[in-house]
């Protein structure tokens, strides 16, 4: 669910009847809290909006789920490619959530990994 999100356009979040086909297996009460609130604003009946603040929570919580599921550590090719964004943006999500990255070579292809290590180094933002 959290992927789909992240791929809808502005004007599919608009329009309930979109948001209705491709949220239509998720109880309408789980899908309704996960648009409410932090990943998207609600503006009317069935319609939302989404803040380029909260399309990178969504972000974020696909790379933090992905980083739980798969032992701490993530592909982040394989995760742009599943996602259509470039690696680069993860890799930097990757990194905001105190990942370190490296590249590995896996078949003959240079792959950036995340890997959450600890002790856990938070970057600290610049002005």
């Amino acid at each position: 669910m959290l992927a789909k999100l992240y791929n809808m356009k502005a004007n599919d979040l608009k329009n309930a009847a979109i948001l209705n086909e491709t949220f239509g297996s998720v109880p309408h009460e789980v899908a309704l809290h996960m648009l409410s609130g932090r990943l998207a604003t609600r503006i009317g009946s069935g319609r939302f909006e989404q803040t380029p603040r909260q399309h990178d929570a969504v972000l974020g919580y696909l790379v933090c789920l992905t980083l739980l599921l798969d032992e701490f550590q993530v592909d982040c090719g394989h995760l742009s490619e599943d996602l259509r964004i470039s690696e680069k943006k993860v890799v930097a999500m990757a990194r905001e959530l105190g990942c370190k990255v490296d590249a590995r070579v896996f078949e003959g292809i240079a792959r950036k990994v995340a890997k959450l290590v600890v002790p856990l180094n938070l970057p600290v933002r610049r002005k």
